[in-house]
């Protein structure tokens, strides 16, 4: 059993971004979503905007 703690990213800010790049490097968390007021990053890779190479595949 997968006992991951899964998230939703809300808010894809400088904080959140450096929450993103932290909770990627954790296996004890999975980033399964997001979500941002600014609709100019909808449809963005997660990963890419927190500069993670290769991105995470979570618009």
């Amino acid at each position: 059993m997968d006992n991951s703690i899964r998230v939703l990213q809300i808010g894809l800010g400088y904080i959140g971004l450096a929450v993103t790049q932290i909770l990627a490097e954790r296996e004890d968390y999975e980033l399964v979503a997001a979500a941002d007021i600014n609709p100019a990053l909808a449809g963005s890779d997660l990963g890419k905007l927190a500069g993670l190479p290769g991105g995470l595949g979570i618009p």
